[in-house]
């Protein structure tokens, strides 16, 4: 992890860990190219998931991951008149900075690493008090340092790496108490997306400075280095003396440079701002404005954008864009795309007599009012020196203002770019000096502060941006998230900021409650911008989980079990977490660190002193700190930057206040979270208009730029769709999303089956009981279930469980009773589904156990599932309810993927799921484990399905209608261009070019809720909008089809309304019917009488990626995935399509 890799140069191995760290968590990081010209191939598809044609030669060329897209998910222009492509751009670390570019500064580099290794690179490594000098520049780290220039200094940094090791791979044990560089971060992981800078020109694009932490450029190798080397020269005085020991002390990061200014060629003034916003997790791309191009990139679940310059011009000047064009089979990058060069988003066709009834509901949009019509924002570009942490750096502003600018009210977006509503500086760039207090090492910080002026940005086209659509398509979302900053300036300040969502410090006194003895949870609120009828903010109550706060003596007791202390959960857990260190002495102050983990015990961790003689950190502790430790035996906690051996005894450490948990919560803290964040339609409105209230939307910086936020929800237009009849063998009418089955339409016979039961404690009397009512049940349904065989009970270990499954190929189906054990149910299924081929319905022992009175509506619904795993069809839409875009010759399509968690080495796993049968019940399906959102192999799988589609029903399909899940804001307009462009090249594949697609993205991750304004519209015990409520009006885009739709009734809590999004409309359905399609495939869905969140295609596909992901629990991963999707061997699904239900 904390090795230092090199970054070109002749060495062939530092650039081959690149590669692999530049992938991130299965790559979803950027991987460095060493040719430009070449483009990643995807992967082979292997397996039994991966049926159909070798990926052909024009296919194999797929486009890169895409810039992550605003709320409407526009792409951003790339100025330029080349049609060359863009050079591969330096990948980004876990903040968006490059790698230092190689040159001729390698030696430069090596001379002043070789300088500062001092008496640590020759001598033992002791402790040492005092300030250390500044260390070599480390790898992309968290906080932001950019890597070491490669070239010749590699075998330096070999000889480091092997100076650094000792105890545990990570060097010797030094106890240090101070502050310590931040560790270097693996590049471009799952949230950190890379830029492009386009030059308009008439030479190809130029590869882009490497970004420093907050969008700026690395300092440019010149005359400064003899500068930066002598200070290091002067640094390295004290500690090339004398013998080092134990430190206390900061080390001061490097510098950071800024973001090096383009020359753009000037254009006539237009008004067409690119930049997109929005949504959960967005990352708004290029915009024209002011002559320049903004960059806003959000992080993470929405952090504040980062704006790059590429040119300076004067206030409220525009600049003409130049598009770049795509060749066909060229590889295309998320900045290479604009909307016009791509499928045209469909506007929408208004339905002559809208069905359903309308209702008023109220929305948790508030209507934002900006005061001054003609407002404009001056826009600067801030840059500090030395390198500052993320903490220091919103501080270091307000005060630097406070002190160079007499309190003027900024709005600062926490990384790089600040706002003023008069202009700052009159000459276009101020330096000055500012010092702050850094909590974390109890010591002021100098920081050198150089702010440029860059553009105004003109807030009035957000008065009347619907006028702005008369012209063009593109929204003014540069505009927009200029706004967002001001609105969010006051929490950000004051608040606890994670992703778009604020919390109260526990100095205000929060409610907490507890989840379990390590963490809490705490109520907070979310906040964005949205456009709609006008301008909205869309507010809801967030929740999340946090550290507790207590003594470390208190948190390893939660982590002992019978056998000991479980370190290996223990370090997952602390990993990342931050704790302060303070001795029982008055005299020595708090120090916060980043955990890494454990390492052994302070009793046997030992290091070496003067004259070669070695102590453990005990002693160190009681000799040199005169603190005689309590706990020696427990182990240490390893703190700070990866390259140092900074171990810290538990006893003198405590879990920081306000810390967010982001890994992963166990089954019982799921439950508490879920229990405590779930409430009823008049409860969530209550809570959300009571945290409306406590934040101060009156604040001076909202005042300052004329800008209010009404305090009422806004009231809009719905209309309550019309629920379908749904047949078996007669009608079934749907009340509030809910119906009774009385039988099946398709039936199916289940011969010979039987019972596996692996839990010992399962009773006899139970196991019979629950035989014996399947056969009853089934007749109920117009089943034949009949001549079971007797019952196996078996270990649920191997090899005793791997043969008895063996045992039973052949049967029909096998049910299988397992106890609560984590593991055994993907264990299960990948042996029978992946090995021997064998049907199973697994069923819990506690299900069995039931009492027989209330085992009966179970079984019901698992006669569901099994008729379906069958072959068989439950039911389907009546034909009157029939829309008749389903009707004829029409593939349905279901999409989705699916991601692990933090940390997870499974890669990702894409689902298609198409319709078999003219009634839209039956799918076949086909899963890719591959890197991140976009169905790489998207082609191949529909071009297998339409041929499967022809097999089955004699005929390719006339229309295919696709609902695709898993969408964040900023991939939305690269998976619509690659996977429609796919499906459409599978059409032509088959000789059918003609057959047209209706795209339809389904979303789930966002905070609109709809709440009744009238008991009479209130549905069940939660307080609901009735089911089938659709809003399509005021809240939605202002032009293209999108619409919220609430097609189930909430069991838990209340109910959220799914988006739909309608981008590619070939088949020109209007808005009615699209929006009942949905609604009715709602309906659809085989394991449940009831209505669900969203369509039963999308809802297939989603079980089947999560069935392969369980799969991937039990195997060996690797980062091949051709390796892994070779170890997918389908058994099943030939015989039985529907097996994942």
């Amino acid at each position: 992890m904390g090795k230092k890799k090199g970054n070109g140069g002749n060495s062939q191995k530092p650039q081959q860990s690149q590669q692999e760290q530049a992938t991130g968590a299965w790559g979803r990081g950027a991987p460095i190219s060493a040719t430009s010209a070449q483009t990643p191939q995807p992967q082979q598809p292997q397996g039994a998931w991966g049926r159909g044609a070798p990926i052909s030669a024009t296919s194999a060329q797929m486009p890169q991951p895409q810039q992550p897209q605003g709320a409407w998910g526009r792409g951003a222009p790339i100025s330029g008149t080349s049609a060359q492509t863009p050079q591969p751009q330096q990948p980004q670390g876990a903040w968006g900075r490059g790698r230092a570019t190689p040159g001729t500064s390698s030696e430069h580099q090596q001379s002043q690493k070789q300088q500062a290794t001092g008496a640590l690179g020759r001598g033992r490594p002791i402790p040492v008090i005092g300030e250390q000098p500044p260390q070599p520049q480390q790898p992309q780290g968290a906080w932001g340092r950019g890597t070491a220039t490669p070239g010749t200094s590699s075998e330096h940094q070999q000889s480091q790496k092997q100076q650094a090791t000792g105890a545990l791979g990570r060097g010797r044990p030094i106890p240090v108490i101070g502050e310590q560089p931040p560790q270097p971060q693996q590049p471009q992981g799952a949230w950190g997306r890379g830029k492009i800078t386009a030059v308009i020109s008439e030479q190809p694009p130029q590869p882009q400075q490497p970004q420093g932490a907050w969008g700026r450029g690395k300092a440019t190798p010149g005359t400064s280095s003899e500068h930066q080397q002598s200070q290091k020269q002067q640094a390295t005085a004290a500690m090339g003396k004398g013998k080092p020991i134990p430190v206390i002390g900061e080390q001061p990061p490097g510098a950071r440079g800024r973001a090096k200014l383009l020359c753009v060629e000037s254009q006539p003034a237009t008004k067409e701002p690119y930049i997109n916003y929005g949504g959960d997790a967005s990352m708004p791309q290029q915009s024209s404005i002011g002559g320049g191009t903004i960059k806003p990139q959000i992080t993470g679940t929405g952090d504040a954008p980062t704006f790059e310059t590429e040119k300076q011009q004067k206030p409220c000047e525009y600049q003409k864009q130049v598009e770049i064009k795509v060749k066909k089979d060229q590889a295309i990058k998320s900045n290479d795309l604009k909307r016009s060069d791509l499928v045209k988003f469909t506007p929408r066709i208004p339905a002559k007599n809208p069905s359903g009834r309308a209702i008023l509901v109220q929305t948790n949009h508030f209507a934002i009012k900006i005061a001054n019509p003609n407002i404009k924002v001056y826009h600067y570009d801030v840059a500090m020196v030395p390198d500052t942490p993320k903490y220091l750096l919103r501080a270091a502003w307000n005060k630097f203002v406070e002190e160079h600018f007499k309190g003027r009210i900024t709005i600062f977006d926490g990384r790089k770019n600040a706002f003023s509503k008069d202009r700052l500086i009159e000459n276009g760039t101020y330096n000055g000096t500012v010092t702050v207090f850094n909590s974390e090492s109890g010591k002021n910080r100098e920081f050198q502060m150089t702010i440029q002026e860059v553009r105004c940005v003109d807030l009035s086209v957000l008065v009347n941006f619907k006028d702005l659509l008369k012209t063009t398509t593109k929204l003014p979302e540069a505009e927009v998230t200029v706004l967002e900053l001001i609105l969010k300036n006051w929490p950000s300040n004051t608040l606890i900021q994670s992703g778009r969502s604020f919390f109260t410090r526990m100095e205000s006194r929060p409610p907490v409650v507890p989840l379990s003895n390590r963490l809490v949870l705490r109520l907070g609120h979310y906040q964005s911008v949205s456009l709609g009828k006008q301008l909205y903010l869309n507010f809801d109550i967030a929740h999340k989980a946090f550290y507790r706060s207590q003594d470390m003596l208190q948190l390893i007791e939660t982590f002992k079990d019978r056998n000991g202390l479980n370190t290996e959960e223990m370090n997952k857990f602390i990993k990342g977490m931050s704790v302060v260190y303070k001795l029982p002495r008055n005299d020595v102050p708090e120090v916060v660190y980043r955990c890494n983990g454990l390492v052994q015990s302070a009793d046997k961790q030992t290091f070496e002193i003067e004259g070669g003689r070695k102590i453990t950190v005990a002693e160190y502790f009681e000799r040199d700190k005169k603190c005689r430790l309590s706990y020696p035996q427990l182990p240490l906690l390893w703190v700070g930057p990866h390259q140092k051996t900074i171990y810290l005894p538990l006893e003198f450490c405590r879990v920081a206040e306000d810390i967010v948990y982001k890994g992963e919560i166990d089954p019982m803290e799921t439950r508490e979270m879920v229990k405590n964040a779930t409430s009823d339609a008049r409860k969530r409105r209550h809570d959300t208009m009571q945290a409306f209230s406590r934040v101060n939307y009156r604040n001076e910086y909202m005042r300052e730029f004329g800008i209010s936020v009404t305090g009422e929800m806004e009231k809009v237009q719905a209309r309550v769709l019309d629920a379908p009849t749904l047949k078996t063998m007669g009608n079934i009418y749907v009340k509030d999303g809910v119906w009774r089955t009385k039988d099946f339409l398709e039936p199916k016979s289940l011969r010979n089956w039987c019972i596996l039961n692996l839990d010992k404690y399962a009773k006899k009397d139970a196991l019979t009981n629950f035989q014996n009512m399947i056969k009853n049940k089934g007749k109920d349904f117009r089943m034949d279930i009949s001549n079971p065989q007797p019952t196996l009970n078996v270990g649920n270990r191997d090899p005793e469980l791997r043969n008895a499954l063996a045992s039973l190929k052949g049967m029909q189906l096998v049910f299988v009773v397992i106890p609560e054990m984590k593991g055994l149910y993907p264990k299960v299924k990948t042996i029978c589904e992946t090995e021997e081929g064998i049907l199973t319905q697994c069923v819990r022992s506690r299900t069995v156990n039931q009492d027989q009175r209330k085992i009966g509506t179970t079984i019901d619904n698992i006669l569901l599932k099994v008729n379906a795993k069958l072959g068989g069809k439950n039911h389907c839409l009546e034909g009157n309810s029939m829309p008749r875009c389903l009707s004829g010759y029409v593939m349905i399509v279901g999409a989705d993927v699916t991601h692990s968690g933090p940390g997870s080495k499974i890669p990702s796993v894409a689902a298609v799921a198409v319709s078999c049968d003219a009634n839209a019940f039956q799918y076949g399906i086909t899963t890719r484990v591959q890197e991140g959102e976009i169905i790489r192999d998207m082609e191949e799988i529909i071009t297998h399905h339409l041929h499967n589609f022809r097999r089955l029903r004699q005929s390719f399909p006339e229309k295919i209608i696709m609902f695709r899940d898993g969408v964040s804001e900023g991939e939305l307009l690269l998976m619509v261009h690659t996977e429609v462009a796919a499906i459409r090249n599978a059409c032509r594949k088959v000789g059918k070019p003609d057959v047209k697609v209706t795209f339809i993205v389904v979303q789930k991750r966002h905070h609109t809720r709809l709440y009744p304004t009238s008991e009479r519209n209130e549905v069940g015990k939660n307080f609901n909008v009735p089911v089938g409520t659709c809003v399509d009006t005021d809240i939605v885009h202002p032009r293209d089809l999108d619409f919220y739709l609430v097609s189930h009734a909430s069991i838990l809590g209340t109910a959220r309304p799914t988006r739909y999004r309608v981008v590619v409309n070939d088949n020109g359905i209007d808005d009615d019917e699209i929006e009942r399609t949905a609604y009715y495939l709602c309906h659809m869905f085989s394991r449940c009488n009831r209505s669900v969140s969203y369509p039963s295609p999308t809802y297939n596909a989603h079980l089947a990626a999560f069935r392969v992901r369980s799969y991937l629990e039990t195997l060996h991963i690797t980062k091949d995935l051709k390796y892994v999707q070779n170890q997918l061997k389908d058994k099943i699904s030939e015989m039985n399509p529907m097996f994942f239900v």
